[in-house]
């Protein structure tokens, strides 16, 4: 009979460093959303769990100049309810909103569900779209390099996610087919305008890592960015059914976009 792990909760970031250097195996968790399961299944089976909620400095939404920085800690509903987020940036409102059944998306965080699956977060599309910058207790990554298709498992086992810091954009476009089996994009697609007239434009989905497609950004258009685009060939070929849906879900999304 497996033994019960011992929950740990630091009110520090500097106390849960302390405790991970004492148990090198032991779980990280901020709303533990993805962890209650796995521990029923036993996939999961640690000794010590560290809760990090008590951890306010992994939390606050914030703005910085030209950016605005999210703690690890902040809940999907604190996301999407932020005045600050809606007005500076709409697009990763819309995801938060959309993320989880009620329990989830009242408990589970953004530094959770980007540590626990990347590839399946729907904030991944958010963070490429929007250049964003992840700090951790050890370093600095950008959005590209967290979501390195090659590297996926980024953070490692004794470092823990500190902050995410996106640039505003009040012109960003989200929409997506969720999984049928769960509440991540099957199909998903994020678009934004940054300043100096940049332009992001991220996808992902079933068998397809989250991604930047540059090759296309500098043709997308101006504001409220083209209807039809040429999607990468070695992409069609791969995987035409997703294209297709892309295509179905970026011509209603974009219906939705109003020009200044």
């Amino acid at each position: 009979m497996p033994i019960k792990p011992q929950l740990l909760t630091p009110d520090t970031i500097a106390a849960a460093r302390d405790l991970l250097a004492q148990d090198g195996t032991a779980v990280l968790i901020a709303g533990g959303q993805w962890l209650t399961p796995q521990l029923r299944s036993g996939t999961q089976t640690p000794e010590h769990i560290i809760s990090l909620h008590r951890v306010n400095e992994l939390r606050g939404i914030r703005q910085k100049d030209d950016r605005v920085e999210i703690g690890a800690a902040e809940t999907h509903h604190a996301i999407s309810q932020s005045q600050l987020v809606q007005s500076a940036l709409p697009g990763l409102a819309q995801i938060a909103a959309q993320i989880g059944d009620p329990a989830t998306h009242q408990r589970g965080t953004i530094g959770g569900g980007l540590c626990a699956a990347p590839g399946q977060c729907d904030y991944s599309l958010a963070l490429l779209g929007l250049d964003a910058q992840i700090t951790t207790t050890h370093r600095s990554l950008t959005a590209v390099e967290f979501l390195d298709a090659s590297n996926p498992k980024t953070i490692d086992q004794d470092e823990i996610l500190i902050s995410i810091s996106l640039f505003t954009s009040p012109r960003t476009l989200f929409a997506k087919i969720p999984h049928p089996a769960a509440n991540s994009a099957a199909v998903g697609v994020f678009a934004a305008e940054l300043s100096g007239d940049r332009c992001r434009l991220a996808i992902m989905g079933d068998g397809v890592w989250p991604q930047r497609l540059t090759d296309i950004e500098s043709r997308m258009g101006a504001w409220p960015f083209s209807t039809v685009f040429d999607w990468p060939a070695a992409l069609e070929r791969e995987n035409p059914f997703f294209i297709s849906r892309l295509n179905a879900l970026w011509r209603r999304g974009q219906k939705d976009l109003t020009p200044d």
